[in-house]
């Protein structure tokens, strides 16, 4: 019996709401994320609504959107103030104790693979959210994809 090919699980859906300026899900992440057109620029600026819901994630995105339209401008996080920044500085700060002979190289080399595993790291999840915005609930989510994919 020939197998069936496998189905894509992807969930990008992307809805244009303007010219240079749509709304997409992506699997990584259960918020929407707006997507503007910078004409200043000449580049896209991306940034998450922070919202599951479509019909927020519009005003959102729409709120944005007149923002830089009128002149203003669209803040990004901060690099030094990502979740993912600061993984990078506790594994770094680990990796020192591990050079210096006060932590032992198996567990740092874990905590690597839960951080920034491929599949499965809480990086690639939470990565360009500001780390004082991440919340229980945010991890609950990614333990839920985990244990759903």
């Amino acid at each position: 019996m020939p197998r069936r090919p496998k189905q894509s699980t992807s969930r990008f859906t992307s809805t244009t709401l303007h010219p240079g300026l749509a709304i997409y899900l992506q699997d990584r992440s259960p918020f929407y994320y707006a997507r503007i057109w910078d004409a200043a620029n000449k580049r896209y600026i991306v940034k998450s609504t922070e919202t599951e819901s479509k019909i927020d994630a519009k005003k959102i995105a729409l709120a944005h959107w007149h923002t830089l339209h009128t002149g203003g401008s669209i803040s990004r996080t901060p690099r030094d103030k990502t979740f993912k920044f600061w993984c990078r500085q506790f594994l770094n700060a680990q990796f020192e104790k591990v050079k210096k002979g006060t932590y032992q190289k198996r567990p740092h080399d874990n905590e690597v693979s839960l951080l920034f595993g491929p599949d499965t790291g809480i990086v690639k999840f939470l990565g360009t959210k500001e780390v004082g915005k991440v919340r229980p609930k945010d991890v609950q989510d990614y333990f839920t994809k985990l244990i759903c994919a």
